[in-house]
């Protein structure tokens, strides 16, 4: 009995330590390292905090979560359990930036097309998978919009670096 709660007080400290060291990190599922109708399915967290556009990529119309602010664009698909074919999640901001993402606590593969300010995609990353994380994808290039869909869907469509997506709104 004294050697289990021994073993228990261990983890305990040891989960006190992690949080303290996650508090504070820059990098996270969707924020840069530089810093409308919903469609609601049983794949999106309850009480969606999202507002929602569309989204049009090679003729192909997506249902798109948009996250324009701090908070969701950290939280990203994080909570997801997936996408349906016809949806996304459209990043927003303010400024172009050099913007890193990763696969922190997702549960499913996907797609990341990183846009400029005229919308035009300049750089692409297919089938990105949860057993990347800790990995971050960062073009290095300055982008203000970063769409993500489910995996095979840039090949489905045969999305390449020019193409224009439509989506009304931006900063």
């Amino acid at each position: 009995m004294k050697k289990l709660f021994t073993v228990l007080c261990c983890i305990g400290v040891v989960l006190i330590i992690f949080m303290f060291l996650s508090k504070g990190k820059t990098v996270s599922h969707a924020e840069p390292l530089t810093q409308t109708a919903a469609v609601v399915n049983a794949l999106v967290p309850e009480n969606d905090p999202y507002t929602h556009t569309k989204i049009s990529l090679n003729s192909a119309v997506f249902n798109a979560f948009v996250a324009d602010q701090g908070d969701l664009r950290q939280k990203g698909l994080s909570g997801f359990t997936g996408l349906s074919k016809n949806e996304a999640m459209l990043f927003m901001f303010e400024k172009p930036s050099v913007l890193g993402f990763w696969m922190k606590d997702m549960l499913f593969s996907i797609d990341i097309v990183w846009l400029d300010s005229d919308k035009k995609v300049i750089f692409i990353e297919e089938n990105i998978s949860p057993d990347t994380y800790p990995k971050v994808f960062e073009p290095h290039i300055l982008a203000q919009y970063v769409v993500e869909f489910t995996a095979g869907t840039v090949k489905r469509l045969g999305t390449k670096k020019g193409d224009i997506v439509l989506f009304s709104g931006g900063k």
